[in-house]
Parts: structure tokens; C-alpha cells; sequence
């Protein structure tokens, strides 16, 4: 059973639900986190930074059509846990309501599913709640082929680490020990059962992840982004516009900067033409050869490839350069 009783909120996907996933200094929690928030703010997720989750808080959000991913996600999620119900033999309630923390009430889960034991069928007086019966926490995935390899052996806590972070937060919020997230497998048309044990070391870290950005969030103070993230540069062309008459000067952790990328441009045109240089060898050396054999059971293929014209579609981008300052 689970060691404490969280704060029942609304429901998945309603305009109430979604407004929790913006700052409102008018509502008594003004900051509040999603689990699917946990592990960028902990500076863990490949998909976004803790400078990501200040944006998503403090922009106005737009309502749009969802992907097809995100179509997808939610039309297959009842099917992924009906099938878990028939393959775990466990009474799984779902949908439910978005959770808070008791305590941390800055902190938000909304698990897929609850698993409830036996005696929410079996006992009629009194009657027994969801969450008086639940046992744990249940939430469901799909994944194509390209990133199954992030996951591993079924019955393993082998997961993405997203998949990670989110668990542990819905089993802080929820007071569990343990949760099981179940993915369908586009490529076999399967589900795969992963057991998560939760970790009280990775739980305090998103309460001391959670309450610091909480914190910068309502001082307006985004946290710097972290640079070799791949979608880090997002943050700067949303938070800042360009005051044509505005000019600064210098200083030295921009010159470091800089030097930086000076010394990167440098060494990516070294790596390019050495690239060049090297694919220019092969093709000498195949000489007319479409086929190699590379003796370790692959071999290089030649062909020739016809592209057809295309038109690259308009667009806005930043542009950054140096020159001359004009007399």
C-alpha cells in the first residue's frame, strides 16, 4: 500500500490540468512540476535542460494540435494497459487524476494507472478508495525501433533515463516503493514489463532540483543553459529579441567563448578535409570497383545516387558574424 495519501488533483488533459504546467502567481502553489518534468530539471534528459522547464513555465503556452506521437501515445495508451492487465494478472485502474506531493506540493505525478489489490473488488463495506486500495503506480510507452535499444532486458529497471526520472517522481508524489512501466514495441507489436525500485537518493535530488528552479522561476532568473546540450541554443532565440540600437561591451567569459568557437571552427574544417582526403583514397583505390570486400564479413558499396532539385522551406534563424565596427 502506499505510505501516504497524495493530494487528488484533476484530471489528465483537461484545461485545469494543463494549467498546472504553467507559473500562476495567483494559485497558492505558484510553481508546480510534472513527473514527465523530472529529469530535465535535473539536468538529466537528452529532450530538454532545466532552461527548457523555465521557458515551458514562464511563456504563454499556445494550444496545438498534438503530433502524431503525442496522437499516438495517448490513442494506444488504454490498449498498452489493458494488455498489461491480461499479462500481469493485476487489477490496474486507469485512467486516474494527477497527484501532488503532500509535503512537496510543488511536485505533480499522473500516472497511466494505479494497481490496486484484490480488496477493491472483494470489499464492499466500507467502501475502499482508489488510493486506499492502490498498490502502485503504473505507466505505459511505445517505442519504434530506433530507440529500443535504449531500453533493456525486460524485468530490468534498464530504461531510458526520462523513463527513470519520471518514475521515481510519480513514486515520491504517490508514496510507493515501487512502480512498472510497460512499453509496447512497434517492431514486435509486444509489451515489455519493467519493475522500478525507488531510489530515495534520486528523489531528493529532484525535491533539491524541483525547489531550486521553483525558486528562479518565480524571480524570473533563468538558470544558464547547459551549452552541449543539443538543443540548448532553443533557449536564447526564445528569450531574447534583438535591440538593433543596443550595444555591450565585451567581457572576458564571452571572449573565452570566442576563442572557443574559433579554435572549434578550426578544428572542424581540419576534420572535414581530412574526411575528404580519406573518402578520396577509398574511391582510388576501388578504382571501378562497385564492391569491396572489407574481410570482417560487410563490404564498402559504390552507387551512383541522382538527387532531384529541391526548395528549402522559409524559415528564421539568427545570424551571427564578425566585422569592422563602422566609423
Amino acid at each position: 500500500m502506499l505510505s501516504h495519501q497524495p493530494i487528488e488533483g484533476p484530471m489528465p488533459y483537461t484545461d485545469e490540468w494543463w494549467a498546472l504546467r504553467q507559473y500562476d502567481p495567483e494559485r497558492d502553489v505558484p510553481v508546480i512540476f510534472g513527473a514527465s518534468d523530472a529529469a530535465a530539471i535535473c539536468g538529466m534528459s537528452e529532450y530538454a535542460t532545466p532552461a527548457h522547464v523555465f521557458l515551458s513555465q514562464t511563456q504563454p503556452r499556445e494550444k496545438k494540435a498534438d503530433s502524431d506521437a503525442q496522437w499516438f501515445g495517448k490513442a494506444i495508451e488504454p490498449a498498452v494497459i489493458s494488455r498489461y492487465r491480461e499479462v500481469s494478472r493485476r487489477l490496474a485502474v486507469a485512467p486516474v487524476p494527477a497527484f501532488f506531493h503532500p509535503v512537496h506540493r510543488f511536485l505533480s505525478a499522473t500516472p497511466d494507472g494505479l494497481v490496486v489489490s484484490d480488496k477493491y473488488v472483494t470489499q464492499i463495506s466500507p467502501q475502499l478508495s482508489v488510493l486506499e486500495a492502490a498498490e502502485f503506480p503504473i505507466d505505459s510507452k511505445s517505442t519504434g525501433f530506433r530507440a529500443q535499444h535504449a531500453w533493456g532486458e525486460e524485468g530490468t529497471d534498464e530504461v531510458p533515463m526520462d523513463v527513470l526520472f519520471q518514475a521515481q517522481q510519480q513514486m515520491l508524489v504517490m508514496g510507493a516503493e515501487h512502480q512498472e512501466t510497460v512499453t509496447l514495441l512497434l517492431s514486435s507489436r509486444s509489451i515489455r514489463i519493467y519493475p522500478i525500485e525507488r531510489n530515495e537518493d534520486l528523489c531528493d535530488a529532484i525535491v533539491q532540483a524541483a525547489h531550486e528552479l521553483a525558486a528562479r522561476i518565480i524571480a524570473n532568473d533563468p538558470p544558464e543553459p547547459n551549452w552541449t546540450h543539443p538543443r540548448a541554443r532553443e533557449i536564447n532565440k526564445a528569450l531574447f529579441g534583438i535591440n538593433e540600437i543596443l550595444r555591450k561591451e565585451a567581457d572576458e567569459e564571452f571572449l573565452a567563448a570566442r576563442s572557443a568557437y574559433g579554435q572549434a571552427l578550426h578544428d572542424e574544417k581540419e576534420a572535414v578535409a581530412a574526411k575528404e582526403a580519406a573518402k578520396g583514397q577509398m574511391e582510388w583505390l576501388m578504382g571501378d570497383a562497385a564492391f569491396l570486400d572489407l574481410g570482417n564479413g560487410k563490404e564498402m558499396v559504390r552507387s551512383i545516387v541522382k538527387r532531384k532539385e529541391y526548395v528549402v522551406k522559409a524559415c528564421e534563424y539568427v545570424s551571427m558574424r564578425e566585422r569592422k565596427i563602422p566609423k
